[in-house]
C-alpha cells in the first residue's frame, strides 16, 4: 500500500546567487507514490530576472499530471544573507488533465537586482489536495494556472455582456433538440462561431423568428421549458443546424463556452471525452481539443485503446504515440479484448487498418527484443555479483 503524506519539503541551497548565469537543475527527488521532480532556476533572456519551475520527471506510462494532481504545490525562494530575505512565494494546483511535459512555475519570481550574494535557497512543499473547498491563490502575476483560471476572452465577453446586454439571438437545432445563445458570448470565445455568425461562411441562415419564453436560461434548451411561454419576446437572428453531433455533447461545448467548466460524464455516467474531442476539433476550439486529448490518454484502458487506436487516430496523427505506446506495452492483454477481436471481425471498416496492425506489430516485437535484452543484462549482472 502506498504511503500518503500529509506535507513534505525540499530544499536546494546555492551559493553566491548573484552569480548564477545559466540554468539550474536539482537532482530527482521523490514525493509520495514514488513520483519523482526536481526544481529548476532559469534566468530570463535579459539576464535580469529569474524563474523558478517545478518539473515533473514522468515515469515510463505517465502522459498527464493525473496522480501529481492529488498534490497541493507551494515553491519558494529564499537568500540568507546575514539574515533571511523572502523572494518568491507561490501556491497552486494543476488540473489531472495537464500534459506531463509542462513545468509549472514564475519565468520572473525575482529580480537579480534583489540578490546580495548570498546563499539562495530553492524550495517545494507539498500537501495532500483533497479537499474541494481549498483555496487557490496567486501571489504572483505570473505563468500559474490556478485550478479556477478563466480565460482573456471569456471575462472580456461577460465584460461586454454587462454593459451592453444582448439577448439570445442563436438558435442552434441539434438533430431533435434546439438550443439558444448569444452571439455576443459565442463570438468571443469561438473565431470559428464568429465567422459563422459574421455572415463569412455559409454555415448559419439569417432569420427574423421571434420566439417566446419565461425565463433567461444561457445556453437555453427549448426541450427543458416546462411552462408557456409569457414574458419576452427575443428576436432570433441566425439558425444553425448541427447534424454530426448529439445534442448532450453540443450541450456541454456550449456550457464550456459560457463557463469555461466541463463535464466528461453524461447522465448515464459515461465517458463522452472522445465526442468532446471531436467536436472541438471541429470547431476550432484548442483549449477545449488540448483538455480532451490529454482526457483521452487518462481514460485509456485495455478495452477501449483498440477502437481509438483504429477508428480515431488515422483522423488526428497527434494522438498516435501516446496510445501506440501503450498498445505496445500491454499487446498480449489487449490482443485477448473483445475490443481487439471485434475489431479483426471488420477491419475493411477501418480505412487504415492494414498501416496501422504493421506498424503495431513492428514497433512491439522491437519493445519485446528490447524487453528480452534488458532481462539478459540484468541475469549476467546477477551472476557477476555472486
Amino acid at each position: 500500500m502506498s504511503q500518503k503524506i500529509s506535507r513534505l519539503n525540499y530544499q536546494i541551497s546555492i551559493t553566491n546567487s548573484s552569480e548564477l548565469k545559466e540554468k539550474f537543475f536539482s537532482p530527482n527527488f521523490c514525493s509520495n507514490n514514488n513520483l519523482y521532480w526536481k526544481l529548476c532556476v532559469k534566468p530570463t533572456a535579459d539576464e535580469e530576472s529569474y524563474g523558478v519551475f517545478i518539473i515533473p520527471v514522468p515515469g515510463p506510462d505517465e502522459i498527464n499530471w493525473r496522480n501529481r494532481s492529488k498534490l497541493f504545490i507551494k515553491l519558494y525562494a529564499k537568500e540568507i544573507s546575514g539574515q533571511t530575505y523572502n523572494l518568491y512565494n507561490n501556491a497552486f494546483h494543476v488540473p489531472a488533465d495537464t500534459s506531463i511535459t509542462k513545468a509549472y512555475g514564475c519565468a520572473e519570481a525575482f529580480e537579480k537586482s534583489s540578490l546580495r550574494n548570498g546563499i539562495l535557497l530553492i524550495g517545494v512543499t507539498f500537501e495532500n489536495f483533497e479537499n474541494e473547498g481549498l483555496t487557490h491563490y496567486n501571489d504572483n502575476n505570473d505563468d500559474n494556472v490556478p485550478l479556477d483560471y478563466l480565460p482573456k476572452n471569456l471575462v472580456n465577453a461577460w465584460k461586454d455582456h454587462l454593459y451592453n446586454f444582448q439577448p439570445v439571438d442563436i438558435e442552434f437545432i441539434v438533430k431533435d433538440k434546439t438550443f439558444y445563445a448569444c452571439s455576443s458570448i459565442i463570438s468571443k470565445r469561438s473565431s470559428y462561431f464568429a465567422n459563422v455568425l459574421s455572415g463569412n461562411w455559409a454555415e448559419s441562415t439569417n432569420n427574423n423568428i421571434k420566439i417566446e419564453t419565461d425565463e433567461i436560461l444561457l445556453p437555453l434548451s427549448d426541450n427543458d421549458l416546462s411552462t408557456k411561454i409569457e414574458k419576452s419576446n427575443y428576436q432570433i437572428k441566425h439558425r444553425i443546424e448541427i447534424t454530426d453531433f448529439t445534442p448532450d455533447i453540443f450541450a456541454i461545448m456550449l456550457e464550456y463556452l459560457y463557463t469555461n467548466q466541463i463535464n466528461w460524464i453524461n447522465k448515464d455516467d459515461e465517458s463522452i471525452t472522445i465526442g468532446l474531442f471531436c467536436l472541438a476539433d471541429r470547431y476550432l476550439l484548442s483549449d477545449l481539443r488540448e483538455r480532451a486529448k490529454m482526457r483521452i490518454f487518462s481514460e485509456l484502458n485495455l478495452t477501449n485503446v483498440s477502437e481509438i487506436m483504429f477508428g480515431l487516430v488515422p483522423k488526428y496523427e497527434d494522438l498516435k504515440d501516446p496510445i501506440l505506446n501503450f498498445m505496445i506495452k500491454n499487446f498480449e492483454q489487449i490482443s485477448e479484448t473483445q475490443g481487439f477481436k471485434n475489431i479483426l471481425s471488420k477491419s475493411s471498416d477501418y480505412y487504415k487498418f492494414n498501416d496501422i496492425m504493421s506498424e503495431l506489430l513492428s514497433e512491439y516485437f522491437k519493445f519485446q527484443k528490447g524487453s528480452n535484452r534488458k532481462t539478459n543484462n540484468v541475469k549476467v549482472q546477477s551472476e557477476l555479483n555472486i
